[in-house]
């Protein structure tokens, strides 16, 4: 009896679910619910890959930007180290030459290794004076007397 009542039960769930599920207006909207979701996939997937690219593009243009720059500083260094301003600049360095009418100012050389020499700057020997004194010097060039 039991494999009867069985047997029964599942005839009946077959029709109920061929009658009431397995509808052609089921069917249309479970396809064109497919075709939706596969549509929203796929766009997705596109606009991903159209954000990956463009940052790849806009990476390469900023790269190409910074490489034109790079390209201009080296013509204008290239220029500059061409002129007349700068050979004359390098051969004064250079050779120590100086033109008609200016003096040499030469200083001793500094023996402190560089850690030192930056930590321990050079003092000046300067008296000081009142500021009502600085004042004076300065509007009445007493400044200049002493340079």
């Amino acid at each position: 009896m039991k494999s009867v009542e069985l047997k029964t039960k599942i005839r009946r769930l077959k029709y109920k679910i061929s009658h009431d599920f397995l509808t052609l207006n089921n069917i249309v909207i479970f396809v064109a619910g497919a075709i939706a979701l596969g549509w929203v996939w796929g766009s997705i997937a596109a606009m991903q890959k159209n954000y990956v690219l463009q940052q790849e593009l806009d990476m390469k243009r900023r790269d190409k930007l910074v490489a034109e720059i790079q390209f201009q500083t080296l013509e204008y260094e290239q220029k500059y180290l061409k002129s007349q301003e700068y050979q004359e600049i390098a051969a004064r360095a250079k050779f120590g030459l100086v033109n008609p009418g200016e003096r040499v100012l030469i200083l001793p050389e500094n023996n402190l290794p560089d850690d030192e020499a930056q930590n321990n700057p050079v003092q000046v020997n300067m008296q000081e004076e009142s500021n009502f004194r600085q004042w004076i010097n300065f509007l009445f060039g007493g400044n200049v007397q002493r340079g």
